[in-house]
């Protein structure tokens, strides 16, 4: 799986969990919407890459052979979880 997000924090351990395949992930590192610690715990994931890209603002979720998302949700409880802890919403298309 290739995921392109800026921010990732700690969800994203829930988010992969149970996925045994191999995962490249490109989010911005330098950001303040980006948790150290969380990606730290990523990168300690088998198989598992995490690059950065100052500026970094796609999110764009690639499952080969089984789909692509691209949408607004970061990799993050703000955007995958409780909506009504920001009053945001997000979108997504599917292929």
């Amino acid at each position: 799986m290739k995921v392109a997000v800026a921010f990732v924090n700690e969800c994203s351990r829930d988010f992969f969990e149970g996925y045994p395949g191999e995962l490249q992930v490109i989010c911005w590192l330098k950001s303040t919407g980006t948790n150290p610690r969380a990606v730290a715990k990523l990168m300690k994931r088998a198989r598992t890459t995490v690059r950065q890209l100052d500026k970094m603002h796609a999110k764009v979720y690639l499952a080969p052979g089984a789909a692509a998302i691209v949408g607004s949700a970061n990799l993050s409880e703000v955007a995958l979880g409780d909506f009504g802890m920001t009053g945001r919403h997000e979108a997504a298309g599917l292929d």
